[in-house]
């Protein structure tokens, strides 16, 4: 990660296969974001990935809902 403030991408994917991306931006390495999935979400596996534009650095992780 890179020091400063950096322009970020994320995206959720749904266990649909819908995404959902966000543009926003880090400090130093560092993010904060969060997203509240809706009464009516699907169920299943969900995806965050997570990509610093400046750098090309990517971090993605899953969870089931």
């Amino acid at each position: 990660p890179l020091k400063g403030i950096q322009p970020v991408l994320v995206t959720i994917t749904k266990p649909n296969k819908i995404k959902v991306t966000s543009y926003t931006s880090s400090e130093n390495g560092k993010l904060n974001f969060s997203y509240i999935p809706g009464k009516n979400e699907p169920t299943g596996k969900w995806k965050i990935e997570v990509e610093e534009l400046a750098s090309g650095v990517k971090s993605s992780k899953e969870w089931t809902l």
